[in-house]
């Protein structure tokens, strides 16, 4: 889900993921513009637990795992974003 393998079919390429905190992110938002990549680094790492990157433009982007029973999981996502209200509006959608 947050690995390269997983990240394109619901948020983008992983052009570059170096699993590891402070290693180099680059994503590719694959909505047809091609000025979307945007570089940042792993802020935090825990293997099948917790990935966390902050990117430039898309500030803070977390998947949080916790297991539910010995076959399900529980993602959170959270997404923190600074930046103009239009800008802002346009992430939601």
């Amino acid at each position: 889900m947050a690995t390269p393998r997983g990240l394109p079919g619901w948020l983008a390429a992983a052009d570059v993921l170096e699993p590891r905190l402070g290693g180099a992110v680059k994503l590719r938002w694959l909505n047809g513009e091609s000025d979307n990549v945007h570089s940042g680094t792993v802020t935090a790492w825990e293997v099948q637990r917790v990935a966390e990157y902050t990117v430039d433009l898309h500030g803070r982007v977390r998947f949080h795992l916790e297991p539910v029973g010995a076959q399900a999981a529980v993602v959170r996502f959270t997404n923190e974003f600074q930046g103009p209200d239009s800008l802002r509006a346009d992430r939601l959608q």
